[in-house]
């Protein structure tokens, strides 16, 4: 009889998992999602990070990304290590040959 219920389990497990799958947001659900996350957050929203994971039909920016996972947080100064070396590369913006 144990072992009926072994099975039971594993067969609802994957058809949880199935239908959780089936559930995925939308790419405009996680825009409101990212929209509605707000404040000041004092560590990244690991959940919302991975609902945008892995979604590059999406085609979230970087401005999305960092809403993301930190709300309304402040991006952080460069340091000047960051600054200097990208100065020293040649990759500071608006430093283009055209």
């Amino acid at each position: 009889m144990k072992r009926h219920h072994h099975v039971l389990g594993l067969v609802l497990v994957i058809g949880l998992s199935a239908s959780a799958w089936g559930q995925e947001a939308s790419c405009q659900e996680i825009r409101a999602a990212i929209a509605a996350h707000v404040g000041l957050v004092a560590k990244p929203n690991i959940e919302l990070l991975s609902k945008i994971s892995g979604r590059s039909e999406c085609q979230f920016t970087a401005a999305e990304v960092y809403r993301a996972a930190y709300a309304d947080n402040p991006v952080p100064p460069r340091s000047e290590e960051n600054r200097q070396r990208t100065e020293r590369d040649g990759h500071e913006h608006g430093d283009h040959d055209d």
